[in-house]
């Protein structure tokens, strides 16, 4: 009798059991007898393509086909198809990158095996094949739902339809061999998780980002006080720390239109009735409009803004920091917010300014222009961001070291033009 991570028993219904590699085998019958074939048919000289040794890992041999998965995750990386890739100006540095990969892959595997990361035992392989099966049997069960509801295929060929969509969703899943499926699962388990014990013990304090933020503000103040235009080179990096003129701090109460009209006013716009949806808001407007203009007049007559909108502000960004200290970055084009609201805020003149009520689908603003944006923004209000970001490059930057002092200690052999 075989063994059972071979012939693992998928429940088709409560009174039918069938064997996982006879069953599979069914299934391809089934869909060549129609001239299409859902299963993965491979020529012998593909086969040998696949096997040929593309590098050498301290003596492991890594074959063609680890060389293809490779590259199909560089495809997704860069957001496109492996075919795509093939006929980029930079395919010959696609390939040397998934050739790069599939080395440094391999050496943190080596060194994940000698440290233990990972369960390689043959009970957790047939714990990962079995949850590859039942997946692939649920897929299947989905897509023989999907063709039996489809009233456009004929009621005997909904079987093969089934078939062939989940064939393609096998080969999608790179899960034809489910044998090669566990070990690139355990594969990518253990490299994971030495990834892991190299990168989350990286810190990247407060103190650290105030030290960069200051780099940044001293390299680029000059350039934009020469040249107000350099700012939108570093904004379109996400990495402006000096703000040109016009730049400015709003704060808003927001008197905001129940949720359901909103959702019904944003249905309405997504199917193209405008004039229905400017008919539904300007009725719940009407009610605000009383209020709006109240409060609009207090804020002009002096009271205190920040207590306006902890009394009747609805907006969950102005309780939160840094917008409830700095209120919101607005300037001319800008749209993170929508285009009334940055209009409005644009067009204030004078530090304290009170706009009149704006509306929007949201309902009435009522803005504040609190202070003047011009010069190095606020470090709290990107400290956040700035931690986030060089933490994420200082872990990628210990995980590069700890792989190149893999490097220098293996034996390495690549043969590029195998590729």
């Amino acid at each position: 009798m075989e063994d059972q991570q071979n012939y693992y028993p998928v429940e088709r219904n409560s009174r039918e059991m069938v064997f996982w590699k006879k069953w599979v085998a069914a299934a391809c019958s089934i869909v060549l007898a129609g001239g299409l074939c859902a299963c993965s048919m491979v020529t012998v000289n593909e086969e040998r393509d696949k096997a040929q040794v593309v590098a050498e890992v301290n003596g492991v041999a890594l074959p063609k086909s680890v060389y293809y998965t490779t590259m199909q995750n560089v495809a997704y990386t860069v957001g496109a198809t492996t075919d795509e890739l093939e006929q980029s100006d930079m395919y010959e540095d696609y390939q040397k990158s998934a050739l790069s990969q599939m080395v440094t892959d391999e050496l943190v595997y080596q060194d994940a095996q000698e440290k233990g990361v990972v369960d390689f035992s043959e009970e957790h392989r047939a714990e990962l094949m079995k949850a590859a099966q039942e997946d692939l049997y649920s897929m299947l069960e989905y897509y023989r739902d999907q063709t039996a509801a489809d009233e456009t295929i004929p009621e005997d060929e909904k079987e093969t339809q089934a078939l062939i969509r989940w064939g393609e969703y096998r080969e999608n899943a790179n899960m034809t061999d489910l044998e090669a499926y566990v070990d690139r699962r355990l594969k990518s388990d253990a490299i994971n998780e030495m990834r892991n014990s190299i990168t989350e013990p990286v810190t990247f304090t407060e103190e650290q980002a105030k030290e960069f933020y200051d780099q940044q503000v001293e390299m680029q103040q000059p350039f934009i006080e020469e040249d107000e235009t350099q700012a939108s080179l570093y904004q379109a990096f996400g990495e402006l720390y000096v703000n040109p003129s016009g730049y400015k701090y709003v704060k808003h109460v927001l008197l905001s239109i129940p949720d359901e009209t909103q959702a019904e006013i944003s249905t309405l716009r997504s199917e193209g009735n405008d004039e229905q949806a400017d008919a539904v808001r300007d009725e719940a407007l009407a009610e605000l409009k009383s209020l709006a203009d109240e409060i609009t007049q207090r804020a002009r007559d002096g009271e205190d803004f920040d207590a306006l909108i902890a009394e009747y502000g609805e907006d969950p960004g102005m309780e939160s920091e840094p917008a409830k200290t700095y209120g919101y970055l607005v300037y001319e084009g800008n749209e993170e917010y929508i285009a009334e609201f940055t209009e409005a805020s644009v067009a204030l003149q004078n530090v304290g300014d009170i706009s009149d009520p704006v509306a929007t689908d949201f309902g009435y603003h009522i803005i504040k222009y609190d202070r003047d944006g011009k010069g190095p923004v606020p470090f709290e209000t990107v400290k956040d961001d700035i931690m986030a970001s060089q933490l994420t490059s200082a872990q990628e930057s210990a995980y590069l070291t700890y792989t190149q002092e893999l490097k220098d200690k293996a034996a390495i052999k690549e043969y590029a033009n195998r590729i």
